[in-house]
This record gives structure tokens, C-alpha cells and sequence, in this order.
């Protein structure tokens, strides 16, 4: 079935859902004001003080048409009032305003209007016609101060609600919108992070959105392609590894032969020159063999076949005895090993079989670049995080285009290392040191060529 949804229309609801619900609760809010002023009605001085106040005024008007001087009831000191006969003031409150109100004119036309928050209101009895009243009040009011202020407050917060709900509820829903977005790129980030570590069993689970439905099938599509092409890398290797498996044993079993026919030349024959002869080719066989031994080592390591066993070493004790196996031919050709550390117990967790390889390989290329007469140093330091092994020789230093390559099988450096070799030494013991998630680094530094090896703990 195809997705009908897409992160377009999810955005177009997202307004929607934010005009609706600012709309809905604009209407909850002006339904509850309603009820409120129906609970507290804001004409307390029009309808209920002023009646009472007026018909006080009524009982007195005969004693004021004799002239007499009456008091007037008033409780409430909000409440002014002007009394009038003829146009004449006759009464008045004590806080009334004097400000040559004119009552003639301004009675003409209508009896209230509303000044700076203030009533005017004007009474003319039927039966006393030349009796005026002005009366001045709170406009608008219930009567209680504090109900009054809280009014104030209503009005003012229906005239920015729907304002302040349109931002709070874009607030909510673009949040909810942008979580629900965020989560799906999450379960995208994590799978595509379990392809990136070789995890290619887990299908990406599909979206009900077209984007993210479509982004899906096409990772899950490129997790099945690149799962056929590993499945299709791993034959070869398995191929290539039984390939290079049969080539040594078909190729070492002539070997065996000539080496076993120059033997027999060697008893037989009493000339120095066959003699001579013989021991080049046995040296020869011996170095094809060897070579032979190491294309297998690297085939293992890089077909995952070797099986790493972990466990705790003391790699001073490790280096100084791979020291003591290159001891004599150091001594033959007066090199000088010097090894510097400050500890003689410095512990580190990896498999003692490559530890121990990686180390001989990079002693041994350098003793076979290093000039006679010349100093090997190997170093060990170790930090909360790391072991960093270090072995320099001096004389012969890495080409600048070594320097910047990676270590190549069968790179031969001539131009300064001045000797030829296969290379199999380094290439193989940065394989190995791969396998125990460790590095393998080459620099030039004070006239020496120098191979770090770095451990993480």
C-alpha cells in the first residue's frame, strides 16, 4: 500500500492543528469570561447604588424646594454628586470636582457618557422637573476594588490570548512534530552506524511517511547489494586463500626436491666451484620458502581465519627477549642496542604470539637497514590510554614517498634505504596490529628512521 503521508502534509496539519486549537481555546476563554461578568456584573453604581442613592434624593427634594438645607446619604466616597434647582447648585459632594461643569448644556442631548474611565449621569425627576442630579462614578465597575483589578487584568490578557496561544501552541506542536522527525532519524543514524561496523542482518523497518519510507528501501537496498557483494568478497578470499594454499604446497614440494638434489651435489662432489654453487641455490630455495611461509601468514590475516587470544603480558619482557634473538648478528655487525624504559613491569592485554611477531618483523627490518657500526633504540611508554612501543635506527632513513603511502606488499625502497627487500615485514605487522585495534606509524626524526607501535588499553 503506498504512504499517503508525507512530511509536506505533515506540516500543513501542524498549522492547522495550531490555527484550530488557538481558535477553540480563544472561544473557551471569552465563554468563561462571560460567565464571570455574569457572576460579577460590572454596573454595581448604575443599577444598584445610584437607584438607592436617588431615591434618598426623592424623599428630600420637597425640604429642598423649601430651601432647606438637607444631608444626603452617601456611603461611598467614589460616588459624587451635584444637585441643581433652577440651574442653581444647591448641593454637592464634599469631593465633587470643580471644574465649572456646565449641567444645562451638558444634559442636553444625552443623559451619561464616559470620561477618563469615569460615568457622568444625569436624573431629572418627572414630578420635580427643575431638579437636576449629575451623578459621577466608576464606569464599569462591580462595586469590589479587587474584583475590579482582576477585571482590568481579564481584559487585557483576552486582547493578547490569541497572540500568546498561537505562539505557545506552534511551540507544542512544532516540538511534538520535531521530536517524531528527529526519532526516525535516529533509527536511521543507528542502523546506518550497525552497516558502517559490518551488522548487515537488520533491515531498515519502514517508515509510514513517503520520505522516510522511500529513504528506507533505498537503504535497505543498499544493505542487500553490499551484503551480496561482502557474501561474493568472502568466496574469493576463501578461493584465493585455498589458491595460495595449494600454489605453496605444489611449489614447496619441487623446492624440497632441488634442495634435497643440492645436498646430495654437496656430498658428492669435492669442487669448491659446484661446492660454491650449491650453496646459492640452497640459500635461494631457503628464501623462496620463506617467502612462501609469509604470502600464507598474510592470506590468514586478511581472511579473518586467525583466531586472536587475549591476555595480560609484561611487554619489556616480550621486546628485551626478542632483543637476545638478534643479539649475535648485532654483535657480528658492532650495532648497538640501546633500550630505554623506566619501568621494568609495563603490562598490556593482547595476544603474545602477534605481539611478539610484530615486534621481530620491525627489529629485523631495522638490523637489516641499520650500517654497521650504527645504534638501535627501543623505548616503551604508557599512559592511562595507551602503550606506544618505539624502535629507531639510524644511517637509513624512509623515502618521502613511503612516508606518505600505506605499508605495500613487496615495496622495495632503494633510493634510501638502500638495500632491497620484499617489504612483507611491515605490511604484514600493520595487519597484525590492525587485529588488535592497535596502529602502526613510520616517521624520520633526528637523522632516524623510527617504527611506532601504539597499543590502546
Amino acid at each position: 500500500m503506498k504512504n499517503n503521508y508525507s512530511l509536506k502534509r505533515s506540516f500543513n496539519l501542524l498549522v492547522i492543528k495550531v490555527v484550530t486549537s488557538t481558535v477553540a481555546l480563544f472561544f473557551v476563554i471569552l465563554i468563561f469570561w462571560l460567565i464571570w461578568l455574569s457572576v460579577f456584573p460590572r454596573n454595581y453604581y448604575e443599577k444598584v447604588y445610584s437607584e438607592s442613592f436617588l431615591k434618598s434624593v426623592e424623599k428630600e427634594i420637597p425640604n429642598l424646594l423649601l430651601g432647606e438645607n438637607r444631608d444626603i446619604p452617601n456611603k461611598d466616597s467614589k460616588f459624587q454628586y451635584l444637585i441643581t434647582i433652577d440651574g442653581k447648585k444647591q448641593i454637592k459632594s464634599d469631593d465633587f470636582p470643580n471644574n465649572g461643569i456646565k449641567l444645562n448644556e451638558t444634559s442636553n442631548g444625552t443623559h451619561s457618557f464616559v470620561e477618563n474611565n469615569e460615568m457622568y449621569s444625569f436624573k431629572v425627576f418627572d414630578h420635580y422637573p427643575t431638579v437636576k442630579i449629575l451623578m459621577i462614578y466608576p464606569a464599569f465597575s462591580t462595586g469590589n476594588q479587587v474584583v475590579d483589578y482582576i477585571n482590568v487584568v481579564f481584559q487585557y490578557f483576552i486582547v493578547a490570548s490569541p497572540f500568546m496561544l498561537f505562539i505557545i501552541f506552534l511551540s507544542i506542536f512544532t516540538t511534538k512534530l520535531y521530536r517524531a522527525i528527529r526519532s526516525k532519524f535516529k533509527i536511521v543514524e543507528t542502523h546506518l552506524k550497525e552497516i558502517e561496523e559490518g551488522d548487515l542482518s537488520t533491515p531498515l523497518p519502514d517508515f509510514n511517511d513517503k520520505e522516510f519510507g522511500e529513504l528506507s528501501r533505498q537503504v535497505n537496498k543498499m544493505r542487500i547489494e553490499l551484503n551480496n557483494l561482502l557474501d561474493e568478497s568472502r568466496k574469493k578470499s576463501i578461493v584465493q586463500k585455498q589458491l595460495f594454499s595449494s600454489i605453496a604446497h605444489d611449489v614447496r614440494t619441487p623446492l624440497t626436491i632441488i634442495n634435497a638434489e643440492t645436498e646430495l651435489l654437496e656430498m658428492l662432489s669435492e669442487d669448491s666451484a659446484v661446492l660454491e654453487r650449491c650453496s646459492v641455490i640452497a640459500s635461494e630455495v631457503s628464501r623462496i620458502d620463506k617467502l612462501l611461509t609469509e604470502l600464507l601468514k598474510i592470506t590468514r590475516l586478511n581472511t579473518d581465519s586467525y583466531t586472536l587470544k587475549y591476555e595480560e603480558l609484561n611487554i619489556i619482557d616480550i621486546l628485551h627477549s626478542t632483543i637476545l634473538e638478534f643479539s649475535s648478528l648485532c654483535k657480528m655487525n658492532e650495532i648497538k642496542i640501546r633500550e630505554n624504559y623506566k619501568d621494568n613491569l609495563i603490562t598490556i592485554y593482547c595476544d603474545q604470539l602477534m605481539i611478539t611477531r610484530i615486534i621481530q618483523n620491525v627489529l629485523s627490518n631495522a638490523v637489516e637497514h641499520v650500517d654497521i657500526g650504527g645504534e638501535i633504540e627501543c623505548s616503551v611508554i604508557q599512559t592511562l590510554s595507551e602503550t606506544t612501543i618505539s624502535i629507531s635506527n639510524t644511517d637509513s632513513l624512509f623515502s618521502d614517498e613511503y612516508l606518505k603511502g600505506e605499508f605495500i606488499p613487496f615495496y622495495s625502497d632503494k633510493c634510501q634505504r638502500e638495500k632491497e627487500h620484499f617489504g612483507l615485514g611491515l605490511y604484514m605487522s600493520d595487519l597484525m596490529i590492525k587485529k588488535m585495534n592497535g596502529l602502526i606509524s613510520i616517521k624520520n626524526e633526528n637523522q632516524q628512521a623510527t617504527v611506532i607501535i601504539t597499543l590502546k588499553k
